[in-house]
């Protein structure tokens, strides 16, 4: 049986930085109801995983297939027609497809809110970390870069300093 450890823990606030996001944006309810399911869903869950249900589909459909091997062994023993035999696993195969299928589209919505969520998430925390005065250096180095491909300047800095970092006065 396949054991998997957790590998994204949450903060215990982010839950209200969530709340946040979604309060302050213009996602659909759709994706409020499938963020709120999920989250329901691994608090009850006793698994470590962050969702649980992939972790029970790759058993189900390993007990699928251990089923559709079962069968043909049986078959081989005892002699069943192939006929028979094809039709069962075909049976055992739908079910388990369907099952996926159903599955893995419910879960794709809750991965496209999660991805949302966490990008929003690292945006609020890369601002945090940003120096505001950066975006004045970024601006200079772009127009040096510009200056290099013979490019016009698209700014013009106020300390007198063009782009390739030379001072008007001394030209």
């Amino acid at each position: 049986m396949a054991v998997s450890k957790s590998t994204r823990t949450l903060v215990p606030d982010t839950s209200q930085l969530i709340q946040k996001i979604f309060r302050n944006s213009q996602v659909s309810e759709e994706r409020r109801r499938e963020w709120q399911q999920a989250q329901r869903h691994t608090e009850t869950s006793p698994s470590s995983l962050r969702f649980p249900v992939y972790e029970d589909l790759y058993l189900f459909n390993l007990s699928a297939q251990q089923l559709v091997d079962l069968l043909q062994g049986i078959s081989g023993k005892f002699g069943l027609a192939r006929e028979d035999s094809l039709y069962h696993e075909f049976v055992i195969e739908q079910v388990r497809s369907a099952v996926s299928c159903d599955v893995v589209e419910h879960m794709a919505g809750v991965e496209h809110t999660e991805v949302w969520v966490f990008e929003s998430l690292r945006r609020m925390e890369e601002k945090k970390l940003r120096e505001p005065d950066d975006v004045y250096y970024l601006a200079r180095e772009r127009e040096e870069e510009r200056a290099k491909q013979g490019l016009p300047p698209l700014i013009r800095f106020l300390d007198g300093e063009s782009a390739t970092g030379k001072a008007k006065s001394q030209k």
